[in-house]
C-alpha cells in the first residue's frame, strides 16, 4: 500500500498550441489567403507561412 502522506500533486499546464504538426488544420491559418510565393496567411503571427514552416506553433487551435 502507498503512503499517501508523502504524495505531492503537481498540475502540469501545457500551453495552448503546443503542437508538433503544421498550420493546415489551425484556425489562425487562412488557407485561401495567399501571397505571391504561395504561402498562406497566419492571423495570429500576422505573417505568411507554408504549412510545414510552423513546427511547434504556440498559437495552434484546431479548426474542427
Amino acid at each position: 500500500m502507498k503512503n499517501k502522506a508523502n504524495e505531492i500533486k503537481i498540475k502540469i499546464c501545457i500551453p495552448k498550441g503546443f503542437f508538433g504538426g503544421n498550420c493546415s488544420d489551425c484556425i489562425h491559418w487562412e488557407e485561401y489567403n495567399r501571397n505571391s510565393d504561395g504561402r498562406a496567411y497566419c492571423s495570429y503571427y500576422d505573417n505568411w507561412y507554408y504549412p510545414s514552416e510552423r513546427r511547434g506553433c504556440f498559437a495552434y487551435e484546431r479548426n474542427w
